[in-house]
């Protein structure tokens, strides 16, 4: 069986690199720009991960 270790970011839906993945409270893999910005309250918006680096 072939893995990928590539998956959707559950906040953004945008893939993630599982090796650089981070979890959010439930486990599943999200971006830490994208868990950072819903923790503020703020929605992660088209590109962030982007402008962050």
């Amino acid at each position: 069986m072939i893995t990928s270790r590539f998956q959707m970011c559950a906040i953004c839906l945008e893939p993630i690199d599982l090796c650089t993945a981070e979890t959010d409270d439930e486990g599943r893999a999200v971006h830490e720009e994208c868990y950072l910005m819903k923790m503020k309250g703020n929605p992660p918006t088209e590109n962030s991960e982007e402008t962050s680096q």
